[in-house]
């Protein structure tokens, strides 16, 4: 049975998503942020593999939108430790 290449893109990014989530722990290197900032990526690189070069399917402009709000809450949060980190008063 063929699946359609939403149905491959999902499953390769949650397999994706377990392995990091798994190698994270096996390190005891385990942080929400460092998982979040690692699964974009692996979003953004599967995405960029997957992709078919003759014609992007339609699904893939709603994608560029969550990509852009993974890239916007990154650089929130960015911003957020270094203001913490200059002002001496990083949250726990």
């Amino acid at each position: 049975m063929a699946s359609s290449l939403s149905e491959r893109f999902l499953a390769a990014q949650t397999l994706l998503m377990l392995a990091l989530l798994c190698l994270l722990i096996l390190f005891d290197l385990f942080e929400i942020s460092l998982f979040l900032i690692l699964s974009l990526v692996g979003l953004v690189l599967l995405w960029e593999f997957m992709s078919p070069f003759h014609v992007r399917p339609r699904w893939f402009s709603d994608f560029r939108r969550l990509v852009a709000i993974g890239y916007v809450a990154f650089a929130v949060y960015a911003l957020y430790v270094i203001y913490s980190t200059v002002t001496g008063q990083l949250g726990a």
